[in-house]
């Protein structure tokens, strides 16, 4: 695994380093790579895909929608999909109790909380009709209105893609070690859990 890492990151430095000299080349002025004829905002949106897998632990700003979608878009088996159903997961601006949030704190067991995204990738994949599956969560301050969470399930169909996405964000809220932090606009913050244990 180690030696398949160091080889990935390898390869990527080095479409890194091309794509710098290339920029700097061409400055951005429409340039096409003789190679492979794609103009320099594709190649950033194909060095995003490539680099990405299908579930993740993130920082706020390394994922978006679109760059999930578009990995879920270039599994080999998608021309089989005819659904994708997505749950988006964000920031509220007040708790259930009506109290106004600041912003958010979100800390993850890395490994620990990654591992059992695969774990839930994997098995729901090996569900019948269901073709691909991507979980990725993001940690560290998130302010109102920021993504939290983003579940995709790609199925042959909606009756396929629906069920599935369903069980994997249950799956996730109940089995990933990541713990929430509301901080509210009054001063008060607590670890939610926390809460409803003081409640009691």
């Amino acid at each position: 695994m180690a030696k398949k890492r160091a080889k990935l990151l390898k390869i990527t430095l080095l479409l890194h380093t091309y794509l710098f000299i290339t920029v700097l080349l061409g400055h951005d002025r429409g340039f096409v790579f003789p190679s492979t004829k794609l103009k320099y905002s594709k190649y950033l949106q194909f060095i995003s895909v490539w680099e990405m897998s299908s579930t993740g632990i993130n920082q706020k700003g390394e994922i978006s929608i679109e760059s999930i979608l578009q990995h879920l878009r270039s599994n080999k088996r998608f021309e089989e999909v005819g659904a994708v159903a997505c749950f988006l997961g964000f920031v509220r601006k007040r708790t259930l109790d009506g109290k106004e949030v600041r912003h958010l704190e979100l800390e993850a067991y890395g490994e620990g909380a990654e591992q059992v995204f695969r774990e839930i990738a994997q098995d729901i994949r090996s569900r019948p009709g269901v073709v691909d599956v991507a979980i990725h969560h993001v940690v560290g301050k998130l302010d109102v209105s920021d993504l939290i969470l983003v579940v995709m399930v790609a199925g042959k169909s909606r009756k396929d893609a629906y069920p599935a996405l369903v069980e994997a964000v249950e799956r996730v809220k109940q089995e990933a070690a990541i713990w929430k932090r509301e901080v509210l606009v009054s001063g008060e913050s607590y670890w939610v859990g926390e809460k409803e244990f003081n409640s009691k």
